[in-house]
């Protein structure tokens, strides 16, 4: 049974979970509506672990902390976990206000980098290709208004120079050895903190108590095995990190029982497969088809159906690059699936 040793927080408040650790809730405004970031004592300041999301309010919440709670510390380094906009919108407003580095993996700089300058026509064109093949009919206009806009409009602009971080690199802070371990899936190279010696771990979106992280394919890697490399990432995690570490994800709350939620996640998802198999045993569907066997509540809104043709595509890639399913375009240039006899 997963333990929670803390209560939820009120958001912009700091709570300290464990020396020189302190625990920050972020508000979004989204329906997932905060992040949690994470701030280590480095001896004579801090290092941030993610930021929250690039706007006003946002920044001055940070602005009270630092001239606050911080006791008048210095941040002394930016690690952002990913390149989704609630982990990495302030790094840039952080590397240019206060002169802090920035640390990321190759794969979610890049990735960020890419989002933010990308508005080639081209470009909006297959990504409304790529979700006609699902069976989800978007309007082109909300599409480029969304590609143009939609994620650097949440973020600062980014640093022009960056700290690369790989996997089982090892950082010094405060004293302590962490271990950088990267993870695939729900982004190209999430990077989590592991300080073995403290029994601490910081694992952004990779691993969360009550709810899955996304894992979605998008237009641009359409035949992705983005499930496949998130259910060997918690594979790994099993192998790698000591079950009695405190969790600390960037939703909900911290917990202890972390191989036990990586097994219950795995479920999660052989559950949704072993669905859509039978659901497309008799005849062919196509990913839109397949949102009532996925999903409990009817996706309605332009951004739900979105992300929920995604995580459908993910699941159907999965079993398609496992001889499980079959994948026929029809006449109208919808992609469907048959489960293999």
């Amino acid at each position: 049974m997963l333990t929670f040793p803390f209560p939820r927080p009120e958001p912009g408040a700091l709570t300290r979970v464990a020396d020189g650790l302190l625990w920050l809730r972020l508000a979004l405004p989204f329906t997932l509506d905060h992040i949690n970031v994470y701030l280590i004592e480095d001896n004579d300041g801090w290092v941030v672990y993610d930021t929250g999301i690039g706007d006003q309010a946002t920044m001055d919440v940070w602005e009270g902390i630092i001239k606050g709670e911080l006791g008048g510390k210095p941040l002394k380094r930016v690690i952002v976990s990913h390149y989704h906009p609630d982990h990495i919108g302030l790094a840039g407003w952080f590397n240019r206000r206060f002169g802090v580095p920035v640390s990321a993996t190759l794969g979610e700089f890049l990735t960020a980098q890419i989002l933010c300058v990308d508005t080639n026509t081209e470009t909006f064109a297959n990504v409304q290709a790529f979700y006609q093949g699902a069976g989800l009919d978007l309007d082109g206009d909300q599409m480029t208004i969304e590609y143009t806009s939609g994620y650097r409009k949440r973020l600062s602009p980014l640093p022009l120079r960056y700290s690369r971080l790989i996997d089982g690199m090892h950082l010094s802070i405060g004293g302590n050895d962490w271990e950088v371990i990267t993870g695939g899936g729900h982004s190209n190279e999430l990077a989590m903190l592991y300080c073995r010696a403290r029994n601490l771990f910081l694992v952004a979106d990779q691993v969360i108590a009550k709810i899955s992280p996304n894992i979605s394919i998008f237009a641009g890697n359409p035949e992705e095995d983005a499930l496949g490399l998130y259910l060997a990432s918690l594979k790994m995690l099993r192998e790698r990190v000591s079950d009695s570490v405190l969790v600390m994800p960037a939703h909900n709350l911290p917990f202890y029982g972390l191989h036990e939620r990586t097994r219950s996640l795995e479920l999660h998802h052989d559950l949704r497969l072993d669905a859509l198999l039978d659901f497309c045993r008799n005849e062919p569907h196509s990913a839109v088809d397949c949102f009532p066997k996925m999903f409990s509540r009817p996706i309605t809104n332009y951004h739900d159906r979105r992300f929920a043709a995604g995580e459908v595509i993910a699941h159907v890639n999965y079993l398609y690059l496992r001889g499980q399913l079959t994948r026929v375009t029809g006449g109208d240039g919808v992609e469907r699936y048959r489960t293999v006899a």
